[in-house]
């Protein structure tokens, strides 16, 4: 072959070689690209839990301290419950929207969320409130209104704040386990209930006007932190407060653990239908008990696997109804008198300036009050938002607690169930649960006497007719609204004939809403009349912590 030839082949050879393993290089290129835009996509969904809890708390803090910053006493707590409620409901399906180490701590103990799950949670979510508190005292151009220090207000000293950041930290909490993760509330075979945000952002409207003048109502160890890092706190009370709070925890993780024993069985394996008192204890505090697999869970528990089938037919033990009638009933009770002593509170104090850091009940009543040359609140401006909150409580207790012992919280809606004949209770049954209110009211009466005892008043309203009334006014009033009442809980909760297609089941979120509406509508109509108390629990628990009542005109 000619020399021209030879080195013909030679350069054919060589740009195949090189356009071979440039071919080969990008396929590989290629095929590398789609390799890290595969972990970055699962990398990204990893993360998308803790990105979420951080926006979500973000918005919390936020919420919470512009509330404080414009000094809104009435709409402060259903500010910050409204964007807990569109926070849950909006990451939910990402991180299950817990938005406070609380909560994510409380899911931890009683096994439903793993501890470096929780960890990360409460990382993001401290995260979130800091820069949310950071961006809030930075509009507001200084350290902050008193609003936003954690510390005790007024009067009240560190017992008032455990007392009030434990039971509402705790009723958040197990209201959160019990509406959120409870099996027979969020059975397998039906998916999660359309009620779990709306019980939790209500505990927050209770609490916050129950505890606000006390404590500040955070409920919450990352608004505690992101706003003691950004104001001039005490660090000892940012620890007290996030002691008290992991306390409430723990106390909810018991309690819930106590009043539905069989997810103790499906969790841990151990407990039975009664209260399991020891069991629980030990189950909650021993935080390395193993869950176990849901094949044990199906092989060794017929009463739990009725339960992830949504056994309608499953009724909890009569101790375990016992005591869940008498927490509903005291968390009503406490935040009937919490609130109404803060609301007197807020008429016995001078009326503040207008202006955008008054601690007003609103712009239209500073407004009116000041151009009447009023130097105080009138009880018709404050008592309302007492019904309010009972409300509040009551619907997220009901939600709660309706699918253990009915949700009655009340003892003439006891006697009302036990007389409509359905077989939702016997008589020796509602004979206890009125007991049991009872108990409960007189508890709740020492926990709101307690508390007043630093400012030597209990300022709790009087039973009694209203200024101008009668107890003829009373007793009208109070029958035709505790009737309204009973009729609505006996439509919500007791109708269960095929008759009635319609009829609310207690999975949908009209049952309990109905329930808690009706008593702010008939608080509000008759508080300047009666009080608008509709429930004899609260009326015993007034007359043990505020006396005898009053007379009428």
């Amino acid at each position: 072959a000619s020399p021209s030839a030879h080195y013909s082949r030679i350069v054919i050879r060589y740009c195949y070689f090189h356009t071979h393993a440039f071919g080969c290089s990008a396929v590989g290129a290629a095929s590398l690209m789609e390799a890290w835009r595969k972990r970055a996509l699962v990398a990204a969904v990893d993360a998308s839990p803790y990105l979420t809890e951080f926006l979500g708390s973000f918005f919390l803090a936020t919420t919470f301290g512009c509330n404080a910053l414009g000094g809104s006493v009435v709409w402060m707590p259903t500010s910050t419950a409204f964007a807990m409620m569109v926070g849950m409901c909006a990451i939910a399906a990402s991180s299950g929207g817990h938005l406070n180490p609380a909560i994510s701590i409380a899911y931890g103990l009683v096994r439903k969320t793993r501890w470096w799950q929780v960890a990360g949670f409460c990382v993001m979510q401290v995260l979130g409130a800091i820069v949310g508190g950071a961006l809030v005292l930075t509009a507001g151009a200084g350290e902050g209104p008193d609003m936003l220090q954690v510390k005790p207000r007024n009067h009240f000293d560190w017992f008032d704040v455990f007392v009030v950041e434990v039971v509402y930290t705790a009723t958040l909490c197990f209201v959160a386990l019990n509406c959120l993760v409870a099996s027979r509330n969020n059975p397998p075979s039906s998916g999660q209930n359309e009620f779990g945000a709306l019980a939790v952002g209500f505990v927050i409207i209770a609490g916050g006007h129950a505890a606000l003048d006390i404590s500040g109502a955070f409920f919450n160890p990352a608004l505690v932190i992101g706003f003691s890092c950004m104001s001039s706190s005490k660090p000892l009370w940012c620890l007290f407060y996030i002691g008290c709070q992991v306390v409430a925890t723990i106390l909810a993780a018991i309690l819930f653990f106590m009043v539905r024993p069989e997810e103790l069985q499906s969790s841990l394996g151990v407990g039975g239908q009664g209260l399991q008192c020891g069991r629980t204890c030990s189950a909650v505090c021993s935080c390395i008990c193993p869950r176990r697999s849901s094949d044990e869970i199906a092989e060794a528990d017929p009463i739990v696997e009725e339960v992830d089938l949504f056994a309608n037919d499953y009724r909890p033990s009569f101790p375990v109804r016992l005591l869940s009638e008498f927490l509903g009933t005291y968390i009503v009770v406490t935040t009937f008198g919490l609130s109404s002593c803060a609301m007197a509170r807020l008429v016995d104090a001078p009326m503040p300036t207008p202006g955008p850091t008054s601690l007003a009940m609103n712009e239209t009543i500073v407004g009116q009050v000041s151009d009447a040359g009023i130097d105080k609140m009138s009880p018709t401006d404050t008592f309302s938002t007492t019904h309010w909150a009972t409300a509040a409580a009551v619907l997220s207790m009901v939600y709660s607690l309706g699918n253990v012992s009915g949700g009655h919280f009340n003892p003439v809606v006891t006697l009302a169930v036990t007389l409509s004949g359905r077989g939702h209770c016997s008589i020796i049954e509602a004979l206890f649960y009125i007991v049991a209110h009872g108990a409960a009211a007189i508890s709740a009466a020492i926990t709101y006497t307690c508390i007043s005892r630093t400012t030597g008043k209990l300022n709790l309203r009087e039973l009694g007719p209203g200024d101008g009334y009668t107890w003829r006014s009373v007793a009208f009033g109070e029958m035709v609204f505790t009737c309204t009442l009973v009729l609505v809980v006996l439509c919500m909760t007791t109708v269960k004939s095929p008759r009635y297609m319609k009829a609310p089941s207690t999975r949908s979120f009209q049952f309990a809403l109905a329930i808690g509406m009706c008593i702010a509508a008939g608080g509000l109509a008759e508080d300047d009349v009666t009080g608008g108390v509709l429930n004899p629990a609260i009326a015993a628990g007034m007359t043990a912590g505020g006396g005898p009542p009053r007379g009428g005109g």
